[in-house]
């Protein structure tokens, strides 16, 4: 396309297409200029910036290269744009001596401050990228990219209200960003504010169609609002996929329970997925093989997890390759690093006894609430930590995270002959104890533990829930039942369930820590009949300890619980009740019903 008219047109036509955003078109003016006049350095420097606004950075590189040969000496802004790009393009060496330059020739503009800020975003070094957008916004607060990169850190913090009003504060500063509507929709997102994050998104794909974040986040907003269906017709509708959609896709096809489509979106990806979403891609497709029984590529696979950092350790001798050896080709000392939740550590826990049996020193970082079960537990051979910095001093011959030992010890289905029953041991005298309250209030009912509660926001949270009532109406008999309240944070549940827990003359709430006595609630487990929870830490407690355990769960579970109707291999006493359909219940507490009234 050649543009009509004289020089000085074409460069007006040029600068009015910057003004609106159309990069495009002012690329097509300003190629024309430096065509006509490769000399001038005002038609290179806006056709390096168009190129990089269209993120065409190599082609921007090159421009500003022949803006600088025209302007020896280059300016610092032109050195910080070279740095931009060379971000862009991945090559973080040759961005970070650029901007290392500029910091040092100078450290009073607060543009430099704000690519040194990109810089650490891009290798997730989030406090200091922060450190840096304070810096930009202490020498000119007015700068809206300066609050946006502040936003943009705090929002990878988990600082989400605070991530919310800097992301604000830019968007006042400049309205016509949509990165900064983009990251609000994000951050509402994260935070649980669906319908904001819902409204940001659609503000977005009005001027942007095609802009694959804004319909991965209105996507998201659905599916955590309950409706995976409506999101996957949002991703479906979109001229544009990538890694990024195919992951949003995988994620509503599993929250509906088709695991084979989540998982060939991701196959989808394996190929072609970039960097940045690399691992999230290979970890999400290893959990759902694991899911799914095929244990050998699902554990190589969920290796690509997010794993505990151990940078303060300078005594580690290596790590264990990829599922390359057992323990015992490791040396003596091993530290084994927390990871996850309360729930995955009890249940990787399993595996321990299995390691002590290799003769080997064992150091296990954990939860100081589980320390008291796992000292009776595993014995004298386990030193208890609650963070490797505790033990920075000693000399380890080899680490990894607890979560990797189930790629060692758990490699096939056949591997699962050695899962441990019952692995956990209560406290004998509060076990009595709490024998004995329960006893005095029971005369001769049956004894029941209950869960049915997940406090996150999140929707993998939410959907686990039930109500207490529809829960406890579903058991056979129920008036003739105790109920032993275990729930953690019950006060929160809901202000119907708190009000019914304090009616019920037959619902007893043990005056324990709920939230951090695990020996106390440990205790109470054994003493009941039976279990019956949700997917919690509850749940994972009462399989440890060999407890009678009936698990309600959600159409999609988290995989640890497989994919078989109604048992697990990690848990041989637990007892499965899954949805057949979204949100939907009656199913599984018809045959939870039904299983308890053979039972009796």
């Amino acid at each position: 396309m050649v543009m009509q008219g004289g020089h000085e047109a074409i460069f007006n036509l040029g600068l009015r297409s910057i003004e609106a955003e159309r990069f495009g078109e002012a690329e097509i003016a300003f190629r024309q200029i430096v065509e006509i006049r490769p000399g001038d350095s005002a038609g290179w420097g806006n056709l390096a910036l168009c190129l990089k606004e269209q993120r065409k950075y190599q082609a921007a590189i090159n421009a500003y290269q022949n803006l600088a040969r025209l302007q020896p000496g280059a300016n610092i802004i032109t050195v910080i744009s070279i740095s931009e790009c060379e971000l862009g393009l991945g090559n973080l060496e040759k961005a970070k001596a650029l901007i290392d330059i500029a910091l040092k020739d100078t450290p009073n503009m607060a543009e430099v401050w704000i690519v040194a800020a990109g810089y650490f975003l891009r290798i997730e070094d989030f406090a200091k990228s922060l450190e840096c957008s304070d810096k930009a916004i202490q020498i000119n607060p007015g700068l809206a990219v300066a609050h946006l990169n502040r936003g943009w850190a705090l929002l990878a913090m988990k600082e989400l209200e605070k991530a919310i009003l800097s992301t604000l504060e830019a968007l006042r500063l400049d309205n016509n960003s949509l990165q900064a509507h983009i990251n609000l929709a994000a951050a509402y997102l994260q935070a649980g504010r669906y319908d904001e994050a819902i409204e940001e998104s659609l503000n977005v794909l009005l001027r942007q169609p095609d802009c694959i974040d804004a319909r991965v986040n209105l996507a998201k907003s659905h599916t955590e609002k309950g409706n995976p269906q409506e999101a996957l017709i949002i991703l479906r509708g979109s001229s544009v996929r990538n890694s990024h959609t195919r992951l949003a896709e995988s994620q509503a096809f599993n929250d509906i329970g088709a695991i084979d489509e989540a998982i060939k979106c991701l196959e989808e990806s394996r190929s072609s997925v970039d960097n940045t979403t690399r691992p999230e891609i290979l970890h999400s497709l290893g959990a759902l093989l694991l899911k799914q029984g095929k244990l050998d590529p699902g554990w190589k696979l969920f290796e690509y997890r997010k794993k505990p950092q151990i940078s303060v350790l300078a005594n580690l001798a290596g790590t264990i390759p990829h599922m390359a050896r057992s323990m015992a080709e490791s040396k003596r000392r091993i530290l084994i690093l927390k990871e996850q939740g309360i729930g995955d550590n009890i249940l990787f826990a399993s595996l321990i006894i299995e390691v002590l049996n290799e003769e080997v020193e064992l150091f296990l970082e954990a939860d100081s609430r589980l320390h008291e079960v796992f000292r009776r537990s595993f014995g004298k051979n386990i030193h208890l930590i609650e963070k490797h910095s505790e033990v920075s001093q000693i000399r380890f011959d080899d680490h990894l995270a607890i979560c990797s030992l189930g790629g060692i010890y758990r490699p096939t289905k056949e591997a699962f002959r050695h899962q441990a029953v019952g692995y956990l041991r209560t406290d004998t005298e509060k076990t009595m104890l709490a024998r004995e309250r329960i006893a005095d209030l029971s005369d001769g009912r049956r004894i029941i533990g209950i869960s049915w509660f997940s406090a996150g926001a999140k929707r993998q949270n939410r959907k686990k829930n039930i109500e207490l009532m529809e829960l406890i109406s579903a058991i056979p008999r129920h008036e003739e039942c105790l109920f032993i309240n275990l729930q953690y944070r019950w006060e929160v549940a809901n202000e119907i369930d708190s009000s019914y827990i304090r009616q019920m003359e037959n619902i007893y709430t043990p005056a324990i820590d709920l939230c951090n006595d695990i020996d106390g609630i440990a205790s109470y487990v054994e003493a009941c009949d039976c279990i019956i929870s949700i997917s919690t830490s509850l749940a994972h407690l009462s399989c440890s300890l060999g407890q009678e355990t009936h698990i309600l769960l959600p159409l999609s579970a988290i995989w640890h619980w497989g994919s078989r109707p109604d048992r697990t291999d990690w848990y041989p006493t637990a007892r499965l009740y899954r949805q057949s359909q979204l949100d939907d219940w009656e199913h599984p507490l018809a045959i939870l019903n039904q299983a308890l009234e053979r039972s009796k």
